[in-house]
C-alpha cells in the first residue's frame, strides 16, 4: 500500500494477515489433491498387473491415442495478480471437477412441528426461517380419522357432512346450456324504410342483369310484397308480314322498360306464339327463347310451355318440354254474342314458393284435360270476372280503373272464384296498338304475357267467324 493513510489489511490474533491464512489453506488443500490423485494412480496399475494371461502373454490394454487438445483462450482474469498475494489466478489450486455430493437432509416426520430452520434438500447452504409469529402458535393436531355409521372404514373423500365437499374430489360438471340461435339472416336492405317492391324492381332495371337471372325473374311468380305490376303491350303489324304474324312487346308502364317479347308463327292448323327476352330475334333459335304458347286444332285451348322439346320425338325426359298454364275458353251460350268465359289454369305454389311440377307426356295429361273432368289438383283455377250489363250504354261494363279506355271483346279480368274482390289479373284496349295489362302473384311475367297472347288470337278467330256467319 503505497499511502500511508489507506487502511491496512486486516490481521488475525497471531498477528498475521487473513490473506496470508488463507494462502496456506489452498496449498494445504491442493497438496491434500495431489495425494490422493496419486493414490488413485497406482490402484489403476495395481488392477492392470493382476489381469489374467491371454494365449500365454499378458495382454497389454490398447493403447489410446492422444488427441492434442487447442490451447484454452487466456483469461483475462488470470493474467491480473492477486492484491492479497501478489501471485497470478492461474497459479492458484483448481477446485476438483466432481465434488462430493452434499449430505441429504433428514425428511420432516408428519405430525412433529416444524423446526425453527429447515435445510434446503438441494443446496445444503440455503436455508429459510419461519416467521417469528409463526414460531410461537401452539402446535395443533390434527383431529383422529371418524368411521361412518355403516361400521365401514372411511374411504377417501368421505365425508359425514355432506355440506363439505372434499377438496380434492373433482367438481361436478355443470349441466351444458345451449347457446342461443343466432338471428335469422336479415335481408340486404333492411329496416323501416325497406320496399320488397322497390328492391325487386331495382334488381328488375338492373342494366347488368345475366340473362340467366333476366329468365328466372320472368318465369317465377311475381313477389306477394307487389298489389300489382303495370305493364304495357305494344302490337306492331307494321308490313305485309306483320299484318299476317304480328308483333308484341310488354313493357313496362311507367318507364317503358323492355321485358318480354312474342310473335305469331306460321303453323298449320293451330295458333303458335313464341315468347322471347330478345326485342329483335324472336325465333326458338334465339339466346333469349323462355317458350310459346299453343292451341289446339279448335282454337279454344292454349297452352303454355317452357322451351323443352315435345314427348312425340323421342328425347329424354329431362328435355321434355314443361307445362307452365293452360287458357280454356268456352262460348255464351247466347249464340256467340255474349260475353265469353275464360279458365286460365296455373301449377300451384309449393311452400318453397316454387310453382308445382307439371310435365305431361300425352294429351289426357295436359291441365285441360285434367280441369275437365273436375280434377284440379296440383294446379290453381282462376275465371273471368263477369261483366255486368250497362242499360244505359246498352253494353258489358267492367270497373279497370281508368286503365282501359276503349271497348273491346278482349278486355277481361281474372279472379280467384274463392276471393271475387281480388283481381290476379286484368287486360284491355287503350288505342288500336296498345293495351294495358296489370298482374301480380300468383302470375309470372311469362305466364300474364302468354294469357294476354291467347286473348288476342281468341278475338280474331271470333270475329272472323262472325263475320263469315254473317255475310253467309
Amino acid at each position: 500500500y503505497g499511502d500511508s493513510t489507506d487502511p491496512k489489511p486486516p490481521t488475525t490474533a497471531s498477528g498475521a494477515s487473513s490473506s496470508t491464512v488463507m494462502s496456506e489453506k489452498r496449498n494445504k488443500a491442493r497438496a491434500a489433491y495431489e495425494a490422493k490423485m496419486r493414490g488413485q494412480q497406482a490402484s489403476n496399475i495395481a488392477i492392470i498387473a493382476n489381469t489374467p494371461l491371454v494365449g500365454g502373454s499378458r495382454t497389454k490394454p490398447p493403447e489410446i491415442e492422444k488427441v492434442s487438445e487447442p490451447a484454452p483462450s487466456p483469461n483475462p482474469v488470470e493474467q491480473l495478480p492477486n492484491p492479497d498475494t501478489g501471485k497470478y489466478y492461474k497459479d492458484l489450486p483448481s477446485l476438483p471437477k466432481n465434488p462430493p455430493s452434499a449430505p441429504k437432509s433428514e425428511p420432516i416426520p408428519l405430525g412433529k412441528p416444524p423446526k425453527d430452520e429447515i435445510k434446503h434438500s438441494t443446496y445444503p447452504g440455503l436455508s429459510s426461517k419461519f416467521p417469528d409469529e409463526d414460531d410461537k402458535k401452539p402446535y395443533q393436531a390434527p383431529p383422529p380419522a371418524t368411521i361412518p355409521s355403516s361400521g365401514k372404514p372411511p374411504l377417501d373423500g368421505y365425508s359425514e357432512n355432506p355440506s363439505q365437499p372434499d377438496p380434492e374430489s373433482e367438481p361436478e360438471p355443470k349441466p351444458m346450456q345451449e347457446a342461443p340461435l343466432p338471428p335469422p339472416a336479415l335481408p340486404l336492405s333492411t329496416g323501416p324504410s325497406f320496399d320488397p317492391a322497390k328492391e325487386y324492381f331495382v334488381n328488375l332495371l338492373n342494366p347488368s342483369l345475366s340473362v340467366a337471372k333476366r329468365m328466372k325473374m320472368m318465369m317465377e311468380p311475381l313477389p306477394k310484397a307487389l298489389t300489382k305490376v303495370e305493364c304495357t303491350i305494344l302490337r306492331d303489324k307494321s308490313g305485309l308480314s306483320k299484318k299476317m304474324y304480328p308483333k308484341f312487346d310488354m313493357v313496362l308502364s311507367n318507364n317503358h322498360k323492355f321485358l318480354l317479347s312474342g310473335q305469331k308463327q306460321s303453323m298449320m292448323g293451330s295458333a303458335h306464339y313464341t315468347i322471347t327476352l330478345e326485342n329483335e330475334d324472336t325465333s326458338k333459335k334465339g339466346a333469349g327463347y323462355l317458350g310459346k304458347v299453343r292451341s289446339d286444332s279448335s282454337k279454344t285451348e292454349y297452352n303454355l310451355f317452357d322451351h323443352g322439346e315435345n314427348p312425340t320425338g323421342g328425347f329424354a325426359y329431362e328435355k321434355i318440354r314443361q307445362q307452365l298454364g293452360c287458357v280454356y275458353y268456352e262460348q255464351s251460350a247466347a249464340n256467340g254474342k255474349g260475353p265469353r268465359k275464360m279458365n286460365v289454369l296455373i301449377p300451384s305454389i309449393k311452400e318453397d314458393g316454387m310453382q308445382a311440377f307439371w310435365k305431361p307426356l300425352k294429351d289426357s295429361d295436359h291441365m285441360a284435360a285434367k280441369f275437365k273432368i273436375g280434377n284440379c289438383d296440383n294446379m290453381i283455377c282462376l275465371t273471368n270476372k263477369p261483366p255486368v250489363w250497362n242499360k244505359a250504354l246498352e253494353a258489358y261494363v267492367l270497373n279497370f280503373s281508368g286503365r282501359v279506355t276503349m271497348p273491346s271483346v278482349k278486355n277481361f279480368q281474372l279472379i280467384d272464384p274463392e276471393d271475387e274482390s281480388k283481381i290476379v289479373m286484368q287486360f284491355g284496349r287503350v288505342d288500336d296498338n296498345t293495351f294495358n295489362l296489370d298482374a301480380s302473384y300468383p302470375l309470372s311475367f311469362f305466364q300474364a304475357f302468354g294469357i294476354a297472347l291467347s286473348s288476342f288470337h281468341y278475338a280474331d278467330q271470333s270475329l272472323s267467324g262472325y263475320i263469315t256467319q254473317l255475310y253467309q
